[in-house]
């Protein structure tokens, strides 16, 4: 993964939904410096997991930071990106996903067993 083209590719999306460094970074629990050091690719371990919440907070996919997804131009809207603009405005979901982030491994099984297990039993 070019880090220098991903950070590049999140500073053109976050310009498009006309976000600011520093709102990218309170959605995402960093301050606006490591957005512009991530956009500027200067921090060469980005790490993995960071990648979805970023998608998530920018209304994209990790394929299209990446560089996988060059079928559709950022402005194009998918399903999912609708999804993941809805997403990134819950105020609730980014709430969650900081507590759900803090936990040990084996505390993030039990939770995501149990969001399982109700999701079956209410979505039938």
């Amino acid at each position: 993964m070019n880090v220098v083209n991903v950070g590049l590719r999140i500073k053109e999306r976050r310009k498009e939904l006309k976000i600011s460094a520093e709102e990218l970074g309170k959605r995402l629990g960093k301050d606006r410096s490591t957005i512009y050091r991530y956009e500027k690719g200067e921090i060469k371990n980005l790490p993995i997991e960071l990648l979805m919440p970023i998608a998530i907070a920018l209304e994209t996919t990790p394929e299209r930071l990446i560089g996988r997804e060059e079928v559709a131009p950022f402005a194009k809207i998918s399903k999912r990106s609708v999804f993941y603009g809805k997403i990134s405005k819950n105020k609730e979901f980014w709430q969650f996903f900081g507590m759900y982030t803090a936990l040990p491994d084996d505390k993030k099984e039990a939770i995501y067993k149990m969001v399982e297990d109700y999701y079956e039993t209410f979505s039938r």
